[in-house]
């Protein structure tokens, strides 16, 4: 099975991503803010992918993504934020398979996750 972590300090939303996305079947884990991100990768197995907002408690998505690549290089990192300024800024990372805005449909996101886990 599959394992995501999904890093969002909005509880309502990311409890509405792990129930959506443990119906299609994948372990789901959910950290709310920096300093819990870093435990985890310190922690924690490599999961497969991460669903990352950019905008968390104690430190951004944005300062993370050197650590998250750093010690998970395999894992596919999916950007979801308020934030579609900073774009550009996470295309950079090789590992950062695709960007969504948090305005755009929740299901998109979820699909793109399962076709790049799935195929």
């Amino acid at each position: 099975m599959e394992k995501i972590l999904i890093v969002e300090d909005n509880k309502t939303l990311s409890l509405i991503l792990k129930e959506r996305l443990e119906r299609d079947e994948f372990s789901v884990d959910i950290v709310g803010g920096g300093f819990a991100l870093l435990a985890y990768l310190r922690d924690s197995v490599e999961p497969d992918a991460v669903i990352l907002d950019l905008f968390i408690p104690e430190k951004s998505g944005l300062e993370l993504l050197d650590s998250l690549v750093n010690k998970w290089g395999r894992t596919k990192i999916f950007i979801y934020t308020a934030q579609a300024n900073l774009k550009s800024a996470c295309l950079r990372y090789p590992a950062v398979c695709r960007f969504f805005k948090k305005t755009e449909d929740m299901q998109s996101l979820i699909e793109a996750v399962r076709e790049e886990l799935r195929t």
